[in-house]
Parts: C-alpha cells; structure tokens; sequence
C-alpha cells in the first residue's frame, strides 16, 4: 500500500524544516555540540560541516539563483540533455509559499 502525502502534510513538513534551519542558524554553539557527537566529527570539522550548511539552505526555504542554476546544469550534462528546461518546469514552490504565510 503507497502511503498519500497530504497537501497539508507537506506544509507542515516544511514549516517543521525551516524552523529545524532557523535553529541551526540562531543555536550554533549547541548545533557543532550535536553535530560533533551525532556525526563523530571533530570541532574543526562540524565548524566546516555547519559552515558549508549556512551557505546552502536558507531560513526562508528559497533556494539561490544561483544554486538553483547550478544544479539544473550539472543535471542536464548527467542526462546529455541539450535543450533549455525552464525552472517551473522542475520546481513547484506553492508548497512552500503556504508554509511562509502561515507563519
């Protein structure tokens, strides 16, 4: 039996995420400790581990244009894809636009 991933589900799923990134960001002393004891890492490496983190997920859940550019190109030379492949053609953001409003 396939498991249905309600609409409200998902908006919770990601207001859950962005709270989980904001605590990342705001706590980083407590997050390297966790980080340090869940990953076996040492300090200097959760420091880059969480370092790296902040530069690629933002609080508010968007991804950078930039980013985003990056990941459609590596895609299309992995499938040998030649045409042009508009971003709303691979991201659905209504999802995540809920979870904004209801802050």
């Amino acid at each position: 039996m396939r498991a249905v991933c309600l609409p409200a589900q998902i908006v919770r799923t990601i207001k859950s995420t962005l709270k989980g990134v904001r605590f990342i960001r705001d706590n980083k002393p407590e997050t390297l400790a966790i980080m340090r004891d869940y990953l076996h890492v040492s300090a200097e490496g959760a420091a880059k581990v969480h370092d790296f983190a902040m530069r690629s997920l933002n609080v508010d859940g968007s991804v950078a244009k930039t980013t985003l550019d990056s990941e459609i190109r590596l895609a299309k030379e992995q499938l040998k894809l030649t045409e042009e492949i508009a971003e709303d053609k691979m991201m659905d953001w209504r999802f995540l636009k809920e979870a904004q409003a209801a802050k």
